[in-house]
């Protein structure tokens, strides 16, 4: 908020007004994000093993690694009270004390490369996801495996080895959605640890029965809406040559509870949605994403009739991942050799003056 003549002006993310602001080459690739909403810094996974907090938002930021911790791709990071809980393709989850940067806790988490990592609202639970097509239940304080939530297929329907790629929750810490490789999302209840719901979006699933007999895509980001009855997940359409990311940009949005999808929208964008973040009133959802060549940022609009974007942007990198600022009038996006400073501000309407 600012002001003119002592008279607020108060600003709220506006979509139409999105622009990137700062681009920050690097020679890493950075997978994963997590933002300290106290100092708007973040802390980016990265290729090298390792987590660099740096802050997009300044002209010429300074990257501090997190030393003595994973050994290869830092694929997720999430914040449970004092600890940022980061988890790689070492197949480890590591507990570090957020304010000193020091490792508190390593564990031998899964048997397979670990995909992504996700705390709840309310600081109780972390999620992981695996390879091993398990999504993992744990104690965020005491750091102890509640639970092994299994009821992803652990082959594709032509028998190859299936992918885990995501996990989020819900805005009241009672339910978690995972998602996997051929389209199926199992929405789980926290108070019973068991399978409540299962969606099927078999349209980001992909597999050439032809030339290279290799499949693709799968539902690589959800993400639940503010009142928690909306259900977003993503990825990419049919693609025709499976060793690129040459199909079309998807986001489908479900009724969850009713297993009802509200809105499947394809972009002309080429690649995948890999992340999604609903605005807090729930009148878009976010995705940010790529291929091998550049990446974009998709603005759906969930209020229109028919399905279509607000705004899309083209990134100049592949977007792997996105934080929003607590008030979401700045975002920072990391990916491909490239952090990224965006922001959609725009003047609210005035107030109606009383008579």
């Amino acid at each position: 908020m600012f002001s003119v003549n002592d008279d607020p002006i108060e600003m709220k993310p506006d979509p139409k007004k999105f622009k990137i602001v700062r681009e920050h080459k690097r020679k890493d690739i950075l997978f994963s994000v997590h933002m300290d909403q106290k100092s708007n810094s973040i802390f980016c996974g990265s290729s090298d093993s390792k987590i660099h907090l740096l802050n997009a938002r300044d002209e010429k930021p300074q990257s501090k690694a997190l030393e003595g911790g994973h050994t290869s791709y830092v694929s997720g990071i999430a914040q449970a009270g004092p600890h940022l809980v980061s988890g790689a393709w070492d197949k480890k989850l590591i507990w570090w004390n957020a304010k000193e940067g020091m490792v508190v806790k390593k564990i031998d988490a899964h048997d397979k490369w670990i995909r992504a990592v996700s705390a709840s609202p309310d600081g109780k639970w972390i999620a992981s996801t695996s390879d091993d097509m398990i999504v993992k239940l744990w104690n965020a304080a005491s750091q102890e495996l509640v639970k092994d939530l299994k009821g992803h297929a652990v082959t594709t329907p032509t028998d190859f080895p299936s992918m885990l790629f995501t996990a989020r929750f819900s805005p009241d810490s009672k339910y978690l959605a995972s998602a996997d490789k051929i389209g199926d999302v199992i929405i789980w209840d926290l108070e019973s640890k068991k399978e409540l719901v299962r969606l099927k979006a078999p349209e980001l699933y992909t597999w050439d029965d032809r030339q290279r007999f290799h499949s693709i895509g799968g539902a690589r980001s959800v993400c639940f809406s503010p009142d928690g009855t909306k259900l977003a997940v993503s990825g990419v359409g049919k693609i025709g040559n499976v060793d690129g990311l040459g199909g079309k940009a998807r986001i489908s949005v479900f009724d969850w509870k009713n297993k009802k999808k509200l809105i499947e929208f394809q972009s002309g964008q080429q690649g995948l949605v890999n992340h999604l973040e609903f605005s807090h009133d729930g009148k878009w959802v976010l995705g940010g994403g790529g291929n091998q060549q550049k990446g974009f940022f998709i603005f759906l609009d969930l209020e229109a009739e028919k399905p279509k974007a607000i705004h899309e942007v083209q990134a100049p990198m592949h977007v792997h991942e996105f934080a929003f600022s607590e008030d979401q009038l700045s975002l920072q996006a990391v990916g491909h050799q490239k952090v990224l400073y965006c922001e959609l501000k725009a003047p609210a309407p005035p107030a109606e003056k009383k008579t």
